[in-house]
């Protein structure tokens, strides 16, 4: 979000990682839910089915440029039909996204699910549809076999220990649980020193296997932190401060040496979006 411009028909943003003008995408996953009625579920509700797509991530002015075409061309009325979901997902889904994170109430979530043949028949007021929707911070589908699994993944897998999964933790491409646990001290203690160090010698060993270990730092510490210490023992502000400090202390040679343009902190135009918005949350 920090990398847009102030303009109404761009469709770039600014890689954190590269610098390059690239246009961002939303990944979105629905699942249906469907009453269980029988024993063994004992009432509770499971997925019916699942589908998932990609649309462009738009800037809010472009969101808003585009938006007004379609309601000069097709009217007000145009954004109560279940048909809009169809005939316009780039900004169906970019309007639910922006709805949601902006904690605005609206009929959008309730077009995305069309009624089933057998909703059709029954009275308007027993069709109610309740839809739950979850921003996330986070696609698990874009961590590659070969960089492994973010930290705070590896973390999840273990509680409670399994010799399975600390068998799988000794593949090269993972931090071992040994390292995770001493990062996890570490931020305890306030110390976010020591965990970037750590984490810059892991990603050389590793590289020198083979092993591209692309993470942001900043992401791996932070969503580690969230899952294992919990958000609300989490304070975002004084976590950025301490990240911060850290590489104010450190030379530009050891910047260029150790560490990428993601591990870097992030922009104050950044910590300004986060702080605007409804919190994004982990898968």
């Amino acid at each position: 979000m920090s990398g847009w411009s102030a303009e109404d028909s761009n469709l770039n943003t600014t890689c954190h990682a590269c610098n390059k003008l690239t246009v961002p995408f939303l990944s979105v996953q629905i699942t249906r839910l469907a009453s269980a009625a029988d024993a063994e579920s004992n009432g509770e509700r499971v997925a019916a089915d699942k589908s998932s797509l990609t649309v462009p991530y738009l800037n809010p002015l472009v969101l808003r440029k585009e938006l007004e075409n379609i309601l000069t061309q097709e009217g007000d009325l145009s954004l109560i039909k279940p048909t809009f979901v169809e005939e316009h997902p780039i900004i169906y889904w970019n309007l639910l996204w922006l709805m949601e994170r902006i904690e605005g109430k609206t009929h959008l979530p309730e077009l995305c699910l069309p009624p089933t043949s057998d909703e059709e028949q029954l009275d308007p007021l027993t069709k109610v549809k309740t839809v739950h929707i979850q921003c996330l911070w986070d696609n698990l589908s874009l961590h590659s076999e070969t960089s492994g699994s973010p930290m705070y993944i590896l973390y999840r897998q273990t509680q409670p220990a399994s010799p399975l999964i600390k068998a799988l933790l000794t593949d090269q491409a993972q931090l071992s649980m040994n390292v995770i646990q001493q990062i996890l001290s570490a931020i305890r203690c306030n110390d976010l020193a020591t965990p970037l160090k750590r984490l810059a010698n892991e990603r050389h060993k590793l590289k020198s296997s083979g092993v591209e270990r692309s993470h942001s730092f900043y992401r791996d510490i932070l969503f580690l932190a969230l899952t294992a210490i919990g958000r609300a023992n989490v304070d975002m502000a004084t976590f950025h401060r301490e990240y911060a400090a850290v590489f104010d202390k450190l030379t530009e040679r050891e910047c260029n040496m150790y560490y990428r343009n993601q591990d870097l902190p992030p922009s104050a135009s950044t910590i300004f979006c986060r702080a605007y918005f409804k919190p994004l949350l982990l898968p």
